[in-house]
């Protein structure tokens, strides 16, 4: 895992802390799952072109041939 610096706004911090009390785990935790799931979110409203990058990327460079030539054609298709 990385390390990084979030600020929050108090009502935020003060959300974060009382579910963390809640369920009796750490506000790191929380914060994480919160993270996680907003970003599920935001990919599946990603636009279409978005959506084809992302694809392509998890190919690992095994795309078409011409990909490198043609990625406009591949990207607003």
């Amino acid at each position: 895992m990385n390390s990084t610096t979030l600020y929050l706004t108090e009502d935020l911090q003060r959300q974060v802390e009382a579910l963390a009390i809640y369920y009796n785990t750490p506000k790191a935790r929380i914060m994480r799952e919160a993270l996680t799931s907003g970003m599920d979110r935001l990919r599946q409203k990603a636009p279409r072109q978005n959506k084809v990058l992302l694809d392509l990327a998890k190919i690992g460079g095994h795309g078409p041939r011409d990909l490198s030539e043609k990625h406009d054609q591949y990207l607003w298709s």
